[in-house]
C-alpha cells in the first residue's frame, strides 16, 4: 500500500508543465501543492535536485523554489547540483535568494554571495517600458540581490559583516520602498533580520546615525536594526546618546535610561536605548 501511495505521489508530481505553463502566481500555487504533499519526503527532495540539475531553465527555478522551502536535510542532495548550477550560462538572478539558501552551508556559494555584494565598476543598462527608456546600473542591482542573501547565512556573520559595514559607504540603494526609514534601510533591514548575532558591529553602525543627521532625515531603519541586537549592542550607547541629543527639541527633558519607562513615541531613541540597557542588565544579572 505504501509503495503505491508512493507512486501514485510521484505520477502527481513529477508533471511540470503546469509550473512552466502559467506563470508565476499558478506556478507559486503549483509549488505549495506539491509541498503540502511531499513536505518530508526524501524521493521528492532527490527528484528536486534532479530538476535543479538537469532541468530546463523554469524548472530549475521552480526546483530551487521548492528546494529552499523544504527541510535543512534537503542540502545533503543539493550540493553538487548547486555548484554546477553556478557553472551554468543559464543562472538566473531572480533564483540568487534560493540559491543561497540552499548552499548557505556550502563555503564557496558564501564566498560568491559576498564577492557579488562588494563593489563593483557599474554596468549600464536601458529597460524601455511603453516608450520610457530608464537607465539604470545592472551591478548595483546585483549587489542588491547579493545583500538581501545574507539573510540565509545568520550562522557565518563574521563572514560578512565587513562586506555590510562598507556597504554603508558605498551600496547605492535604487528601491524607493527602502529610503521611506531613513538612510541605509536595506542593510538595517538585513541587520533586523539576524538580530542579535550582529551585535559585534553595534558601534561602527551606530557612529552612522550621523548620516541621518547630515540628510534631514530620521534614522528608524537603523534604531529598529540596533534595539534588535540586543544586549550586545550596549557598547553603542553613546553613539545613540549623541544622536538623541541632535534631534531633540530646544529644552526637551531626556529622561535617563535607567530609570523609568521611557515612552517609545515620545522619545523613540531613548526607548531603543533602554531597552539595550535593560537587556544587559538582565544579561548581568543572570550570569
Amino acid at each position: 500500500q505504501k509503495n503505491r501511495s508512493n507512486q501514485m505521489k510521484c505520477n502527481v508530481i513529477k508533471p511540470t508543465a503546469p509550473v512552466q505553463d502559467y506563470g508565476f502566481e499558478s506556478s507559486s500555487a503549483v509549488r505549495s501543492a506539491i509541498l503540502s504533499v511531499g513536505r518530508e519526503d526524501q524521493d521528492l527532495t532527490r527528484w528536486l535536485a534532479l530538476q535543479l540539475e538537469f532541468g530546463q531553465p523554469q524548472q530549475r527555478r521552480d526546483a530551487m523554489f521548492m528546494l529552499a522551502e523544504r527541510s535543512k536535510n534537503a542540502y545533503e542532495f543539493v550540493s553538487r547540483a548547486v555548484d554546477e548550477f553556478c557553472d551554468s550560462s543559464e543562472f538566473n538572478f531572480a533564483s540568487f535568494d534560493d540559491l543561497v539558501a540552499i548552499g548557505r552551508h556550502h563555503q564557496f556559494i558564501r564566498l560568491f554571495a559576498i564577492e557579488m555584494a562588494k563593489p563593483s565598476p557599474p554596468i549600464m543598462k536601458e529597460n524601455n517600458v511603453n516608450g520610457f527608456v530608464h537607465t539604470y546600473d545592472a551591478a548595483m542591482w546585483m549587489r542588491g540581490f547579493a545583500l538581501e542573501s545574507f539573510r540565509h547565512l545568520a550562522d557565518y556573520f563574521d563572514e560578512f559583516k565587513q562586506v555590510l559595514l562598507d556597504a554603508m559607504y558605498s551600496f547605492e540603494e535604487y528601491d524607493p520602498d527602502l529610503c521611506y526609514h531613513g538612510p541605509h534601510g536595506r542593510i538595517s533591514d538585513i541587520l533586523t533580520s539576524l538580530g542579535t548575532k550582529t551585535a559585534s558591529i553595534a558601534v561602527p553602525f551606530s557612529a552612522r546615525l550621523t548620516d541621518a543627521s547630515e540628510q534631514g532625515e530620521y534614522a528608524k531603519s537603523m534604531l529598529g536594526a540596533l534595539s534588535s541586537m540586543g544586549a550586545g549592542a550596549i557598547a553603542a550607547i553613546p553613539n545613540l546618546q549623541q544622536y538623541r541629543e541632535s534631534i531633540a527639541a530646544d529644552g526637551e527633558v531626556l529622561l535617563p535610561i535607567e530609570g523609568d519607562t521611557i515612552d517609545e513615541f515620545d522619545d523613540p531613541v531613548g526607548a531603543v536605548m533602554q531597552s539595550i540597557y535593560r537587556a544587559h542588565q538582565s544579561t548581568s544579572e543572570s550570569r
